[in-house]
């Protein structure tokens, strides 16, 4: 792989170079090809799931803090999924040129018409801007729910108790961070470059090595933040005891309560860790160092800290689904309803069957015991004669 310089006012920005080279093999492309659309398909249906298990909320157990945050995440992975993948896709198979033109002073009039023109500038745009914001907004909410985390283990009183602190919480990150990457809507722009259409925002916007700084020291300051509360979070779970005689019973419950939550916690986290920070490591090295480190600006490090930053929008509902049986009982309710025609009446089996649990459990367990007694003092009448 080559490496060209372009310039843009008083910004200097080296680029990859990929139409100098030999192009992938057919296999290569393949392959590629195939691991994003898994990835997209994964994302999608994953991410689906868990909106349409919170906004149905058939068990009634669904409207808290924690599965608000997980929702808005789940939101901004479907965005990246449907915006973004497809466009990587096909900036693999033309050998990343851009499909769609943008620049009114170097395409043909006559093949492509200015509305195609305005388009592919808009498209342009809004693929870059939605990357961004669901970049961010995911890293953002994902701060303040360890932050959360963290209060409701160590402060019960200071953390966000209603859903109505938590939705002005989500919506104040999504606004920050439309406000903070809306430059991308003025800057993005298609140009012809060697032959090829290509979209970009970095090499139009004045400035971008300042504007992009701040964005790496929220990204650094964050991902901190995240290992520091859930580990402190973990630490005091473990650390944890009962008040008071404890049964075997609870030492058993208190055992397996701090192994599934350690689980969790190191799951998340690592999940998060491992998708992401490889990209950034990549894209810090490429951007600000100098000469750019070879074992990060290359095309096989390049495609696979990408590939694996997308995986995060599929591993997000796996990681929903394995460790909380709330989630798998709501998406068992929607693959019996697909299209929510049946949820009211859903909803009021579910409510009917947990009233009559209620009602009837304390009788059950007497009556179990009374004939686990009978049947011992049978016993004990056979073993006497």
């Amino acid at each position: 792989m080559n490496l060209t310089n372009t310039t843009h006012g008083n910004t200097s920005e080296l680029v990859f170079d990929y139409f100098n080279v030999e192009t992938d093999s057919e296999t290569a492309i393949a392959f590629k090809v195939l691991s994003y659309a898994v990835i997209m398909v994964v994302s999608i249906v994953g991410n689906s799931f868990v909106i349409l298990a919170f906004r149905r909320n058939v068990t009634g157990q669904m409207r808290s803090v924690y599965n608000l945050m997980v929702v808005s995440i789940a939101v901004g992975d479907l965005l990246l999924a449907v915006c973004s993948i497809p466009e990587r896709i096909t900036r693999i198979v033309t050998y990343d040129s851009w499909l769609v033109p943008g620049d009114l002073d170097n395409v043909d009039k006559i093949m492509f018409p200015r509305t195609a023109v305005c388009s592919g500038t808009a498209l342009c745009k809004l693929v870059n801007f939605v990357e961004k914001i669901s970049i961010t907004g995911s890293l953002l909410h994902l701060c303040v729910l360890a932050y959360d985390r963290f209060l409701v283990v160590y402060y019960p009183t200071r953390a966000m108790v209603s859903l109505r602190s938590s939705k002005i919480a989500s919506a104040i990150i999504w606004t920050i961070t439309c406000i903070y990457w809306s430059p991308i809507l003025y800057y993005g722009a298609v140009k012809m470059e060697e032959g090829h259409l290509a979209c970009g925002v970095r090499s139009h916007t004045p400035y971008w090595k300042e504007w992009y700084l701040a964005y790496v020291v929220l990204i650094l300051i964050a991902l901190v933040a995240i290992f520091v509360f859930y580990l402190l979070v973990a630490c005091k779970i473990w650390l944890r005891r009962v008040p008071g005689n404890q049964t075997r019973n609870i030492n058993r419950l208190m055992e397996r309560t701090k192994r599934r939550m350690a689980r969790m916690v190191s799951v998340i986290v690592c999940a998060y860790y491992i998708c992401f920070v490889p990209y950034w490591i990549g894209w810090i090295s490429c951007s600000y160092i100098r000469p750019q480190p070879k074992a990060f600006c290359n095309p096989v490090y390049h495609f696979i800290n990408i590939m694996v930053s997308y995986v995060n929008c599929a591993v997000n509902p796996v990681v929903c689904m394995v460790f909380n049986h709330q989630y798998r009982q709501e998406a068992c309710h929607v693959l019996k309803d697909p299209f929510g025609l049946r949820t009211n009446k859903m909803r009021l089996v579910v409510k009917r069957r947990k009233s009559s649990t209620t009602v009837d459990g304390p009788l059950m367990l007497n009556s179990r015991r009374l004939r686990q007694s009978r049947r011992g003092t049978q016993l004990l009448v056979i073993s006497d004669t």
